[in-house]
């Protein structure tokens, strides 16, 4: 029987693909790539952040109300226009409307590392390691606890296929991280064999698209990828290739449009594998709208 709930939902699908507005589940970062202008001896200051303010419109969840975000960029140490040290973190907050004033806080991830970037006329390469943790707030009600530690080393390459001015640009990405860090806490304990579960995390792989272009005047951008994640059927690191491994895949997306050089308004569509928010981990569909801050310097 089609109902009005069916038919939405199906539309959502069809328009996320149409646009191809694709990314991860809550593994990488994907709400700004650690990328930086760096050219023609512009070096656009040593300190850089970022941040964004979004309401839930739609959820097949019940866990997602808010989301803040907020990351800085701070450069260590540079080689004239060719070789970037930075440190990176970034702090994600949720909250959901499950209590009397809609406003509930849930839980807090975070992400913090070091990057190399080497850059060519096109070509960005970069590598480093990013340490991640996510925990719970509030949940005391709830008798249950998510605790998450994993970090990875990794390789990025991004390539500039339009140089990015004031008005147009397009940078293709391609992300691949090896997990040496993971952990999966759960309470109560009997949770902690349910999957997926991040201690069994292997590697996580990602196709970028960013863009920004006019339109009628307008400035619009576009973000789109989609990850690919795989797990062992073990939880130590040693072991983890003895068996096969499984693949899960999210996307993430937006449309974001120009208030001014660093103001945008986004409206953004993302389907996580694992919100890895709850203690019995779950899928979801979610629609935000919100609005969000980014320098002129960073992708």
């Amino acid at each position: 029987m089609i109902t009005f709930r069916s038919t939405f939902f199906l539309i959502i699908e069809i328009w996320s693909l149409t646009i191809t507005a694709l990314q991860a589940q809550r593994l990488l970062d994907r709400f700004v790539p650690y990328v930086i202008q760096q050219r023609n001896g512009s070096t656009a200051g040593s300190l850089r952040g970022w941040g964004s303010f979004e309401g839930y419109l739609f959820q097949t969840d019940s866990l997602h109300g808010w989301r803040q975000v907020m990351g800085a960029m701070v450069d260590f140490w540079r080689r004239d226009t060719t070789l970037l040290l930075s440190f990176v973190a970034t702090i994600e907050f949720h909250a959901n409307f499950n209590n009397d004033i809609f406003f509930n806080p849930r839980a807090q991830f975070w992400e913090e590392g070091i990057v190399l970037s080497f850059y060519t006329s096109r070509w960005i390469l970069q590598t480093g390691y990013l340490h991640r943790c996510k925990h719970d707030i509030d949940n005391l009600a709830l008798q249950q606890e998510r605790v998450l530690i994993y970090g990875s080393f990794f390789g990025n390459l991004f390539y500039e296929a339009i140089p990015k001015t004031d008005s147009t640009g397009v940078l293709i990405g391609f992300n691949s991280h090896l997990f040496v860090v993971h952990e999966d806490y759960r309470a109560p304990a009997e949770l902690n064999r349910l999957d997926p579960r991040i201690s069994t995390l292997f590697s996580a792989n990602v196709l970028s698209l960013q863009a920004r272009f006019p339109m009628l005047g307008h400035m619009l951008a576009l973000r789109a990828s989609l990850q690919a994640a795989s797990f062992s059927r073990s939880d130590q690191f040693t072991q983890r290739l003895r068996y096969p491994l499984s693949w899960r895949f999210s996307f993430y997306g937006a449309v974001e449009y120009f208030l001014s050089s660093i103001a945008r308004f986004r409206l953004s569509i993302e389907r996580l594998h694992d919100t890895l928010i709850p203690a019995i981990p779950e899928s979801a569909v979610h629609i935000q709208l919100g609005i969000n801050f980014v320098p002129q310097a960073m992708w």
